[in-house]
This record gives C-alpha cells, structure tokens and sequence, in this order.
C-alpha cells in the first residue's frame, strides 16, 4: 500500500494558516455518534481536466478495489450513515459502478452520484436511475457553452453536456446542478442560469473554489477570486441568476457569514437559497480515498489521516483511533476559527468560520477589512 500520509507535512500546513481564532470548543471525542453520510472516492480517472480540480495531483487512473468499496459501505452502514456519496475522478466511468451501486442498495442506504454529467445519458447509467438504485445526482456544471467547456475541460465537451442536461431534466432522479466560482468563471453566472433554466425541477448550487494542496504541501490558489471580489460579484448577479431561474438557486457559504450583507444572507435565509458548513466539521460526514484513506477533506487527498483494514476495521476501533492524542490536535488545528469574534459570535453554529480550506489560501486580514468596511 502506497503511503501518502504525512502528519507532520499536514500539521505544518495547518499550523501555518493565517488565523486568529481559537480551536471550536468540540469537547474531547469524535465521531462517537452516528453519521449522516460517507464520500467514497471510487476512482480518479476522469474525461476533464479543469484547472480548479483537486483530482489534479493525480494520475487520473487509479480506482477502488469492489472489496474496498463494499467493506467501507458496510462500515459506513455500521456507522449509521443513511447515504453514500459517490465521487471522483469521474464516478460514472468507475469500472464497477453497478456492484457497487447494488451493494449500497441492498444495505438499505441511498445513492448519491457528484458527476460532470456526460455519462447520464448512456444506457448503463440510465438503467440505474430506472431501476431506482441512484437516488439522486449532483451535476457539476464546468462552464455556460461551447468555448467555456472547451477552456474550463480541455475537452470538446460541450454538445454531451447539453444532451445530458435534456436527460436529466426529463428523468425522475432527484438531484441538483452544480457550478465552482472560479477567478475566470465569476462573472459568467447569468449564462451558466440560462444553461439550465429549462430545466424546472432543480436548483443550482453555487460553490466557491478551494485552494488545490500538493503533496509538498504547496498551496495552490491560482483559481480563487480575492475575497472581497467574490462577495461583490455573486450580490451583483444575484437578482438577474435568481430570476433566470425563478428561485431554483442555492448559495453554498462557505465563507464566514460576516464578510456578506447582514440583509443579503437574511434574504436568502428566508428563500432558503443558502446552505452553511461543513459536514466534516459538523462531524456528520466521512471522506474515503480509493485505498480506504480517511481524509480530513476530500480536497486535500494526499494527506489521509488513517486507513481502514490497517488503523482500524469497524467503529470501535475507528472512534478509538481518531479520539488518539495525535488526530486529536489535528482535528483542532483544522477546525480553528479564523477570527476571536466567532466564539462568541450567535451564529457561529451556522457558518462556523467558514470552509477550513478557504484559509490555506486567504487570511484573516482579508476579510476582516472587508467585515470593516460593512460594519465599523
């Protein structure tokens, strides 16, 4: 087994954040209680190459053994979890998507499919949705026409992307649309509502970008807009997007809720066009790499925390293993708040300090002289 795991490299990475805050105050244990949902990375191999992706750092080959992915969805029903989240790479083209598809089933758990959408129309595919064994689809959009697809995939992808969307907005599946806000995306979210808009059953879901982490520990955030830039072009977008899709949108907040308008995310509070956090900060979620890794967060792949079949094996040895004295100050040092305010802040329950990625990348300074300029 290849070994990517390197605690100190991690640590170092996450102690060099440039934060203020103390550590969440989330008592001594973890994942002591039941999960909603685990991410299985089934493989790597994907038919895009976007430049924000953080399967980059990879050979965009490797995939997970069927005797993997079945062990971690009988650990993840043991767990509690009620769904398992397929991801990659690109899942649809996972050699062994069906067994796994019906193995996840048949443990009475749903099927959740995060997908660049090309493969929704081919037959295997549609057979699943048929038959009621993919419960739902995250599409993941990379751009709004031909020559953004072009740009964004590196790929002449574009007509199999329109034609998958004719399929899936004529299928039963549940699901939603999805679209990273990147640093040469930002300003495109109009063209990216009007891609979808004939679609009337789902929402889109706006996400912004994170940084990529190599496995040197470099920190690549060539693709994230500055802060205060990013706020100011979703407002600007806002009412043209939301009215292009007549409500069916979503803004995934991942910053701290301090840097927005106070009337803006109150507004979409009461659309409930927002969603806040972070399910492994939350402690509601699991991520899993292709050889059984624990990862702290899928986008930081090569740094895995544990494996299942060496570290542990059901949940009592997991729980024992992540509550040990090391991953403890891991754990910690990745749920640090950005700012002191958030303590003590009411609504910190919410946001929680926004994404800890989002600080490999940005500082404190960045937003708090944004949170100066609305607020003092």
């Amino acid at each position: 087994m290849k070994n990517f795991s390197n605690h100190k490299v991690l640590s170092q990475i996450l102690t060099n954040r440039n934060m203020e805050g103390p550590n969440f105050g989330r008592g001594t244990t973890a994942f002591e209680h039941d999960i909603e949902k685990i991410w299985l990375t089934v493989n790597r191999t994907c038919n895009f190459r976007c430049p924000y992706c953080y399967a980059e750092t990879t050979d965009y080959k490797n995939e997970m053994p069927l005797n993997m992915a079945k062990k971690l969805i009988s650990f993840a029903k043991d767990m509690g979890a009620k769904s398992v989240i397929l991801i990659g790479g690109e899942p649809l083209l996972y050699s062994k998507l069906e067994e796994t598809v019906s193995y996840i089933v048949n443990n009475g758990m749903k099927v959740v499919v995060v997908t660049n959408g090309t493969e929704i129309r081919k037959k295997r595919i549609q057979d699943l949705i048929d038959d009621n064994k993919i419960n739902s689809i995250g599409f993941s959009l990379k751009g709004w026409d031909a020559q953004s697809y072009l740009e964004q995939t590196k790929v002449n992808s574009f007509p199999q992307v329109t034609e998958a969307i004719s399929v899936f907005a004529k299928s039963a599946v549940g699901g939603s649309y999805s679209f990273v806000i990147t640093k040469q995306t930002h300003d495109k979210l109009r063209q990216v509502a009007e891609l979808i808009k004939h679609d009337t059953k789902r929402k889109l879901k706006l996400i912004f970008c994170n940084p990529i982490v190599w496995k040197n520990g470099i920190i690549d955030g060539k693709e994230m807009l500055p802060v205060a830039e990013l706020v100011e072009s979703v407002i600007k977008q806002y009412e043209d997007i939301n009215k292009i899709l007549q409500g069916r949108l979503v803004l995934q907040q991942s910053l701290p809720s301090c840097v927005w308008p106070a009337d803006f995310i109150e507004h979409l509070r009461a659309l409930k066009q927002i969603q806040f956090g972070c399910n492994v900060c939350s402690q509601k979620g699991l991520a899993f790499g292709i050889q059984g890794e624990v990862l702290l967060c899928n986008a930081i792949a090569d740094f895995p925390i544990a494996y299942f079949g060496k570290d542990f094996t059901d949940r009592q040895s997991f729980v024992a293993f992540v509550n040990g004295e090391d991953k403890k100050e891991l754990f910690h040092k990745f749920f640090k708040y950005p700012f002191r305010q958030c303590g003590d802040c009411s609504k910190n329950e919410a946001c929680l300090g926004g994404c800890p990625l989002k600080w490999l990348f940005y500082s404190a300074k960045d937003c708090r002289d944004l949170m100066r300029t609305k607020y003092e």
